[in-house]
C-alpha cells in the first residue's frame, strides 16, 4: 500500500510541474535563475523550452554580456591575484 501513495504522490508532483512549466511566463522566471551553461542543457529538455529560451528578451538581457569565460588553471589564477611573475599555466 505505501508504494502506491508515493506513486501517486510523485505522479501529482510531476503532474503540477507540467502545468508549471508550461505556462512560458513561469518557464521564463525560472531560467531566469539559472546559469548560462544550465540553460545550454534545458534548451535540449523539449521544444516548448528551447522556444521560450531562444524567444525571452530577459534571457537575452540577461546574458547579453555575459560570454562564456576560460576556465583558468588554479596556478595561473594564483599567478594574476598576487601579481607575481607568471610560471607555466594553462587556459583549458
Amino acid at each position: 500500500m505505501p508504494t502506491t501513495r508515493s506513486q501517486s504522490r510523485a505522479a501529482r508532483a510531476i503532474a503540477a510541474a507540467n502545468r508549471v512549466f508550461s505556462i512560458p511566463e513561469l518557464l521564463e522566471l525560472s531560467l531566469l535563475k539559472a546559469e548560462r551553461r544550465d540553460l545550454n542543457a534545458c534548451r535540449r529538455v523539449n521544444s516548448a523550452f528551447k522556444a521560450t529560451i531562444e524567444g525571452s528578451k530577459a534571457l537575452k538581457r540577461k546574458f547579453k554580456n555575459e560570454r562564456s569565460k576560460p576556465i583558468i588553471h588554479k596556478t595561473a589564477r594564483r599567478a594574476l591575484a598576487c601579481k607575481c611573475p607568471p610560471r607555466k599555466w594553462i587556459v583549458r
